[in-house]
């Protein structure tokens, strides 16, 4: 056949994958695993994200492990994905906001999937009772933010 019998009908655009969603993305407890529940279009087991502390993708890597595969949930349509991971950093009292990058070509560059991770570190902001006698048995309550079961303390 000759080129001249074909047509132009359209024009098709090719994005590449990309991430639309993620939770969750507020007080996100420090140095504790959890799940990061993704979706987006084309997502693919072979891409991977890290989580940055900065505003940019090239700030330290702030998360173990420091990159992480997608678990794909919803093959073939590839537009859900989830992946376990723990933000690292100071353990200060203070909020902080990370970074969620994101590599669909095997980790050779990341761009910035659009998200911030609001972090908070465990604080313990009352104890009751605050006068002890040394030679009795009492347990302590504590109040505070992000306070779970398996913390330890230090009554100094």
């Amino acid at each position: 056949h000759r080129a001249a019998e074909y047509a132009e009908v359209g024009v098709i655009k090719i994005l590449p994958p990309y991430i639309t969603s993620a939770t969750p993305t507020t007080d996100v407890l420090l140095n504790k695993p959890f799940v990061l529940r993704l979706r987006g279009r084309s997502l693919a087991s072979t891409d991977l994200i890290k989580v940055v502390k900065g505003l940019s993708c090239s700030a330290s890597i702030s998360s173990r492990p420091y990159f992480m595969p997608l678990n794909v949930t919803d093959a073939p349509t590839n537009s859900l994905a989830s992946v376990l991971v723990t933000l690292t950093g100071p353990g200060d009292s203070s909020l902080g906001t990370r970074k969620l990058c994101y590599s669909f070509d095997g980790g050779n560059t990341f761009v910035d999937a659009g998200f911030t991770l609001t972090v908070v570190s465990p604080t313990v902001t009352r104890v009751f009772p605050t006068v002890l006698s040394l030679t009795a048995e009492r347990r302590i309550n504590l109040y505070g933010n992000a306070i779970n079961e398996g913390d330890r303390v230090k009554i100094i």
